[in-house]
């Protein structure tokens, strides 16, 4: 059903980008999780080590004990699971 005048008046700038971009987003979505447990662990992942050369920037011996791809580790120590949590670091907030 079409709404009315006063409906369209009632819209509100940021209720209108969300309906035009993203219509069917929620708090408890997947989406909304994975990308909160990505921008946590990347500031985790920062302050864990933080040098003050790099700004925001974490070592990249940090993303290693974390869980970043090591091919050596992965083929001769048998770590598979860093195929999964390498998907969750982030080397730079861009």
């Amino acid at each position: 059903t079409i709404g009315s005048a006063d409906d369209a008046r009632k819209e509100g700038f940021f209720y209108m980008c969300k309906n035009m971009c993203c219509p069917y987003w929620a708090f408890l979505s997947f989406t909304f999780i994975v990308t909160c447990i990505q921008i946590v662990l990347f500031f985790i992942t920062v302050g864990y080590d933080y040098d003050t050369d790099s700004f925001l920037i974490p070592k990249h011996s940090t993303l290693v004990k974390f869980g970043s791809t090591d091919f050596e580790k992965m083929r001769y120590d048998y770590e598979l699971w860093r195929f999964i949590t390498a998907g969750f670091l982030n080397g730079n907030p861009f």
